[in-house]
């Protein structure tokens, strides 16, 4: 058993909508995960690594940055700044309150 799972918690009641959403969920996972990805093997495993740490993001933000409208910088810089704020909020709030 996992120590962060709360068993004294109430169990959510039916909601209709929610649970449309994970049937249409679990359908798509199951349609992708029984399909096979030859080019998929090398790359996804990659793509997570580069994800981790806002990584993929800086990345985007930087080649958004480099290119030379005024408009592609301001969104790269407020990409990066709400990137930073999330990390920080997450790092020093989030994780020290859960």
């Amino acid at each position: 058993m996992s120590p962060d799972v709360d068993l004294t918690a109430p169990t959510p009641g039916p909601h209709p909508l929610r649970n449309g959403f994970l049937r249409l969920d679990q359908r798509a996972f199951e349609a992708v995960a029984a399909r096979t990805w030859p080019g998929a093997d090398p790359l996804l495993p990659r793509l997570s690594r580069g994800a981790n740490h806002g990584v993929l993001w800086f990345a985007v933000g930087a080649a958004l940055a480099a290119s030379r409208t005024p408009r592609a910088r301001r969104a790269a810089a407020r990409g990066l700044a709400s990137l930073g704020l999330a990390s920080l909020t997450i790092n020093t709030l989030g994780k020290r309150s859960v």
